[in-house]
């Protein structure tokens, strides 16, 4: 039963491991976001999005 734990723990580690390096080679390749324009873009699509619906 232990084995089966370990085992099952080990690939939950190594699937979130491979996603981390992708996530970091990706990052490395994209220029950085300034946050606050970012939010604020995203803050406004929401409000349309109200809006359209209301």
């Amino acid at each position: 039963m232990l084995d089966e734990y370990e085992r099952a723990d080990n690939e939950w580690l190594n699937s979130v491991r491979s996603k981390i390096d992708a996530a970091i080679a990706v990052s490395e390749q994209t220029p950085p976001i300034d946050g606050e324009p970012f939010i604020a873009e995203i803050l406004d699509r929401f409000q349309q999005a109200r809006e359209t619906q209301t």
